[in-house]
């Protein structure tokens, strides 16, 4: 899974949780065993699943520095991210005097999004649907 901006975070466990822009065809689904999973109807194949493992990328094709299992699986609009989801993020904007105010990661957070995202269909202001993914570091590799 590419964190390229955030890999750092993953690997130091301070970032737990993540937010992937949905693609057409996206839909949240449960197995018999309740375990959710995020099923693409165009190209036929599960995208994220809670219990599987997931290299952490520092960028695209590039080789894993470690390992996550993703622990839940959810699709929210992306305007609904709470500070704690936020906290969990753990992105602070660059310069920031008081990382102990909670508020300053969810502005750390949309200005990270709009970094990504800014100009597109899937920027803060169009408050697009995301998969939330939560999940724990299992492995480092060194």
């Amino acid at each position: 899974m590419n964190f390229s901006l955030t890999h750092k975070q993953v690997l130091s466990r301070d970032k737990t949780q993540t937010r992937r822009v949905t693609k057409p065809g996206d839909e949240l689904r449960r197995s018999n065993d309740g375990i959710p999973y995020i099923y693409n109807t165009i190209s036929k194949r599960i995208r994220y699943c809670a219990g599987r493992d997931y290299a952490v990328q520092p960028g695209r094709s590039k080789h894993g520095l470690g390992k996550i299992r993703i622990t839940d699986v959810r699709m929210e609009k992306l305007l609904d991210i709470s500070v704690e989801g936020a906290m969990a993020e753990s992105i602070l904007p660059e310069g920031t005097t008081r990382p102990d105010l909670p508020t300053e990661y969810l502005r750390g957070f949309i200005i990270y999004w709009e970094q990504l995202y800014g100009g597109t269909n899937n920027a803060w202001k169009h408050n697009p649907r995301v998969v939330v993914l939560k999940f724990e570091l299992i492995e480092r590799y060194d």
